[in-house]
């Protein structure tokens, strides 16, 4: 037998042998993530309608049966924000006239689900966390005792006849 015809199989053997030997184990991560944001999901459920009056009626409160309603459900836990833009008056529709409106300082009244309820003023807004079943009725008017620091007025002392309107805005920041 030749000496290549030996001498090959070793020089296999030993590339073989050598490639092997020259690859080391390499580990490689993967990354997972998931972002979660908050759910939420309102509608306004009442508006403030006060109905046909006189001008010389002069003051109209809101009440327990005439008030704005906003229902909405959110995740428990998170954090709320609630604010809102408060109209001064009401303008005649067709124009040439308003009537006033005002805000009493316990006129909002937030309900978490919890049996928990938070009176505050409208003006100032209100901060909190979600807790309960995570229902929220933001209510504003909802004058339970009949007095003004509870209720939304409308002043219609010397106005025109005619309809007014206007839009209160609340916004309700979830975090």
């Amino acid at each position: 037998m030749s000496r290549s015809k030996t001498l090959l199989p070793a020089l296999v053997a030993l590339l073989f042998a050598t490639t092997l030997q020259a690859q080391s184990p390499q580990s490689f991560q993967w990354s997972a993530s998931v972002t979660i944001t908050p759910s939420l999901n309102c509608s306004v459920t009442r508006n403030l309608d006060y109905g046909t009056h006189f001008a010389t009626e002069g003051n109209l409160l809101s009440s327990a049966s005439n008030y704005a309603e906003l229902m909405c459900t959110t995740d428990p836990g998170n954090a709320f924000n609630v604010s809102f833009v408060l109209p001064s008056s009401l303008t005649r529709v067709g124009g040439g006239g308003s009537v006033p409106i005002s805000y009493g300082v316990f006129s909002a009244r937030l309900f978490d689900g919890a049996a928990s309820e938070s009176q505050f003023d409208p003006s100032t807004g209100i901060t909190g966390y979600v807790s309960g079943s995570g229902t929220l009725a933001l209510s504003l008017g909802r004058d339970v005792r009949g007095d003004t620091d509870d209720a939304v007025t409308v002043h219609l002392a010397g106005a025109p006849t005619g309809s007014y309107s206007g839009f209160i805005t609340v916004t309700l920041a979830i975090q």
